[in-house]
């Protein structure tokens, strides 16, 4: 190492320095030289999942301030300031933004009925199933008394591929390897759709209550209706396989003596907490009402 500087260390040793770093202090190393920015990216990239030391929350809001389509503002609640960040194509100004989750960004492309899961800071993308050239699995209940199910294929129309998911999720980083779902809720069709890794196709939970919001929590799948209730279920690869779809246990009954909407939302330390937000009719106010949905 005689005579070598920081340009010269092994990557390794970048590996472990940058471990330390939080995300914004990575991305101004990588900023000091050519040297140091394909480092880091080299450890980024080639690492299955990369943690940054004590990572907050980030805000994308969309394209650049300078009009770059092919990059995106990050706004960090740790220092109250924005990044611009480039991406691959296609430009994400083409792109509806659905979801986050896990590092990545879920977005939609209304003109290829395309969603592709994005990692803003590694570049990676992963295309699911089109829902134009891949019609959806819907399975579906023969008789009410009956647990027996068959599969017919089912295809969006035009009018509601042209319109984007009002949100989608994703259940666990997919840089750790495939086992993991990407489920989303459509303005225009009731119940839930959603593909797991490794199958061709999406699959349509139509047998739910209309749906308000969604949330992977520990595995499983959780939901909130229209009517209060909250229900859960879990998707099992196994029995898709046997052609069956799983089937929602309400946790949370429902309430339909008052106006309301149900969000979901996970604490910092794994607690999962149902968000009501009430109307009171008689006084116009609203009020917010948290409790424990587990």
């Amino acid at each position: 190492m005689a005579g070598s500087g920081w340009v010269d260390l092994p990557v390794d040793l970048f590996s472990l320095i940058f471990s330390q770093l939080s995300l914004p202090q990575l991305l101004r190393s990588a900023a000091v030289c050519v040297s140091w920015s394909a480092t880091a990216h080299e450890v980024i990239t080639r690492s299955r999942r990369f943690q940054f030391k004590g990572q907050g929350p980030w805000l994308m809001l969309g394209g650049s301030s300078d009009g770059d389509s092919s990059a995106a503002t990050f706004y960090t609640l740790d220092e109250g300031r924005e990044y611009t960040i480039p991406l691959p194509d296609p430009p994400i100004s083409r792109r509806f933004l659905i979801g986050s989750g896990h590092g990545w960004v879920i977005t939609y492309d209304t003109s290829l009925g395309l969603l592709r899961l994005l990692n803003p800071i590694t570049g990676s993308q992963i295309d699911l199933p089109s829902v134009i050239s891949n019609p959806l699995d819907l399975i579906h209940d023969n008789d009410e008394r009956s647990n027996i199910r068959t599969r017919r294929q089912f295809s969006f129309s035009k009018s509601v591929i042209g319109t984007p998911p009002y949100k989608a999720i994703l259940s666990a980083d997919p840089s750790l390897g495939d086992d993991y779902t990407v489920a989303f809720v459509h303005y225009f069709l009731p119940g839930i759709f959603f593909n797991r890794s490794g199958h061709e196709s999406w699959f349509w939970l139509n047998d739910t209550s209309q749906i308000q919001d969604i949330l992977f929590h520990k595995g499983k799948l959780y939901a909130t209706t229209t009517s209060g209730s909250v229900q859960v279920c879990v998707i099992d690869d196994a029995q898709l396989r046997r052609g069956e779809l799983p089937t929602f246990t309400p946790i949370v009954p429902a309430n339909r003596d008052r106006c309301h909407f149900d969000y979901l939302a996970e604490t910092p330390r794994g607690d999962l907490l149902n968000i009501r937000r009430k109307r009171d009719i008689h006084h116009a106010t609203i009020f917010v009402e948290i409790t424990d949905a587990e």
